[in-house]
């Protein structure tokens, strides 16, 4: 008897099915754990900031909460910081996620990889590993992360996983320091190293409110020039505006997934909309992972816009706009401030790749499809 033929699905295709059926039962099904503020460098551009008024989660802890988010539906999981592998029980932690189910991601600048750290990723391995390139060279290095001997100790983690095998992809932060040295940090990573490349140029203020890391912006119009002179970027641009340039002006204030089908939790255990949104939280180890997603972040991320004569509501290009209420608390202090280094970014890439003129589809809701373009 023949066996009937079955449709096969990419990866891609399923993952953004799963992710559309989560965000219309509002089920949280990706969430960012960082497990540590600490870090090891101490980069220029870097947002995140810890409270010493605060005690970090202890291993017993962080295991409650990963139980509490797998039993709520949560699949994919990205472990970040700081620094997660300066915790001296980061395999352990991995090793119960992965056991739980988790598909885990891993963001790390790569300094602190050792063999027995790369063995366990390779015999358990992760959804993928995200490195931190800051440059090539030392003085660079320097700059961006107070550490010349940066380089070398990241270098030696990469060949660590390459080696091993282990999925892998690099990406930097553009800033004024490192800002001559990204195409040859491409070419080395694509060219040499044979591996996936993405950089990325939005500098956010510090989470505790303080903007002195904001000074290594480049401008607006030097952003967008790495959009022109990068294929993949300004190709991604020109798709993304043929289909979703005509992205209409939403009355949402979050129109991301924060709070739908995504969370954070920080290295407290306060459970967080997303990682840039400080207030409000829950704090999970008091209650249950539902009560602050079913009764607290299912009344926030509902939330309208309260200024009805904001400019934005006659934007022609929020399609392109990254602002969100996150960024605008951060750098104004309220969740509507127009955040001009934001605001003038969105207008340059429309004028550059189309600015809906050519949009098929008309939709409120492009951040998902617009981070695509610099993933």
């Amino acid at each position: 008897m023949p066996c009937s033929q079955v449709q096969e699905l990419s990866y891609a295709e399923f993952s953004a099915a799963l992710h559309d059926k989560a965000i219309l039962a509002r089920t949280p099904l990706c969430g960012t754990f960082t497990l540590t503020q600490r870090c090891n460098l101490h980069c220029v551009h870097c947002y995140e900031t810890t409270d010493p008024g605060k005690t970090e989660l202890n291993t017993s802890q962080v295991k409650t909460i990963l139980d509490k988010l797998s039993a709520a539906g949560c699949l994919y999981l990205l472990i970040t910081g700081g620094e997660p592998l300066l915790r001296e029980d980061f395999i352990e932690l991995y090793l119960y996620a992965k056991k739980k189910g988790l598909i885990v991601t891993l963001f790390t600048n790569g300094t602190l990889l050792t063999p027995e750290i790369a063995d366990v990723l390779r015999d358990y391995p992760p959804f993928l590993v995200e490195i931190s390139l800051y440059g090539i060279s030392r003085e660079t290095y320097k700059a961006m992360t107070g550490n010349g001997e940066a380089l070398d100790l990241c270098q030696r983690g990469i060949r660590l996983l390459l080696d091993r095998e282990i999925p892998l992809k690099l990406k930097t932060m553009v800033t004024t320091q490192n800002r001559p040295e990204l195409w040859p940090i491409k070419n080395y990573v694509e060219q040499e190293l044979k591996i996936d490349f993405r950089f990325d140029a939005m500098i956010w203020p510090r989470i505790n409110g303080q903007k002195d890391n904001i000074f290594c912006r480049l401008s607006p119009a030097e952003v967008v020039q790495l959009d022109i002179e990068d294929q993949k970027r300004s190709r991604g641009w020109q798709e993304f505006n043929g289909q979703y340039g005509q992205a209409a002006y939403s009355e949402k204030l979050f129109t991301c997934n924060a709070g739908k089908s995504s969370f954070a939790v920080d290295s407290y255990g306060q459970l967080r909309l997303c990682d840039m949104l400080r207030s409000p939280s829950f704090d999970l180890l008091a209650g249950s992972f539902r009560e602050g997603w079913d009764e607290c972040f299912a009344k926030i991320s509902s939330l309208t816009r309260q200024k009805k004569d904001s400019p934005c509501g006659q934007c022609q290009q929020s399609a392109f706009c990254n602002l969100c209420p996150a960024w605008s608390s951060l750098e104004g202090g309220e969740d509507e401030f127009i955040v001009d280094f934001v605001c003038q970014i969105a207008q340059l890439r429309a004028k550059e790749f189309g600015g809906g003129k050519n949009g098929q589809k008309r939709v409120s809701n492009t951040a998902n499809k617009r981070s695509q373009v610099v993933s």
